[in-house]
């Protein structure tokens, strides 16, 4: 500590330093309620999104579902020509708003996850009229519109 710290720490009476480490106290509490309340709030988020997850793959959607849900349980990042096959046949295509973006909801989470794993940046979309070709993604986000 410096000189000057451990002098004005002497001047301080008792009942101030009572109220200052009160208010750290508080603080600090505040932060952990506001870290468990968030840690609440995914688990709750995780189990919806199982809940959309599971209510797709048995749904009247559910073949064509399971299809590219195990497609993409064992996909790698070399698997994008054989993912654009499949989404391009699947009956998914012909499917009700819901069931396409709950589709394109698990083609985007596991791409994300693939690419995290080979530790490249979770999304790499082609930026708007820059002449870049188009994304594994947004030729997916295409076809499922």
């Amino acid at each position: 500590m410096d000189i000057w710290e451990i002098l004005a720490d002497q001047q301080i009476a008792s009942p101030v330093k009572a109220k200052i480490r009160a208010a750290a106290t508080r603080a600090q509490r505040k932060r952990e309620k506001e870290l468990a309340d968030g840690d609440i709030l995914f688990r709750q988020w995780q189990k919806w999104h199982a809940k959309r997850r599971d209510e797709l793959l048995g749904g009247a959607w559910g073949e064509a579902a399971r299809e590219l849900a195990d497609f993409l349980d064992r996909m790698t990042i070399e698997d994008a020509p054989a993912l654009l096959t499949l989404v391009e046949r699947s009956a998914l295509r012909k499917a009700d708003n819901d069931a396409r973006f709950l589709a394109l909801e698990l083609v985007a989470h596991r791409i994300m996850y693939v690419r995290e794993q080979l530790g490249l940046a979770p999304m790499d979309d082609s930026l708007p009229f820059s002449g870049e070709p188009p994304t594994c993604f947004e030729i997916i986000r295409e076809m499922l519109k």
